[in-house]
């Protein structure tokens, strides 16, 4: 099971094959950076945690940030999906932001990525939020906290 550190800033190591998860705040966000796989073994952990985070209504904005994903599948896709209705309802905004590669396609393929892929911002110099030059990438630099789960 996944857990936040307490013990002070740290960045977490995650291997290839598995899922992990880091959470702060930045300014009245609440970023929860995601690593990994994202698949069926996971899914449950992942909307545990989203879950929480939408329904929680302390956060203005939940980030969402795929930097370092590398796949994600329908499951999880919907579990994304669910905690974005269930923000909405608790008037919160739920942005995803790192999107590349297969998770990038499964969100454009799906129809998802203009209503939850943070828009380009003007200060971006027209390369998107979604690439590491950006605020997502400085966001997964500075983790502080996170926990990992072997996929399996």
């Amino acid at each position: 099971m996944s857990k936040i550190s307490r013990d002070g800033p740290r960045a977490p190591e995650w291997e290839p094959d598995t899922f992990g998860w880091s959470r702060r705040r930045v300014g009245d966000a609440d970023v929860i950076s995601l690593a990994g796989e994202l698949d069926m073994a996971v899914a449950d952990e992942l909307h545990l945690l989203l879950m929480t985070a939408a329904a929680s209504g302390t956060a203005a904005t939940i980030v969402l940030d795929l930097s370092d994903l590398s796949f994600i599948d329908a499951r999880c896709t919907s579990v994304i999906a669910a905690a974005w209705a269930t923000a909405r309802r608790h008037g919160v905004r739920l942005e995803v932001v790192g999107l590349h590669g297969t998770p990038e396609l499964v969100f454009d393929v799906l129809g998802l990525t203009p209503i939850l892929a943070r828009r380009r911002e003007p200060s971006d110099g027209g390369r998107g939020s979604g690439g590491r030059d950006g605020w997502a990438g400085r966001i997964a630099r500075r983790r502080s906290a996170g926990g990992t789960r072997a996929a399996g």
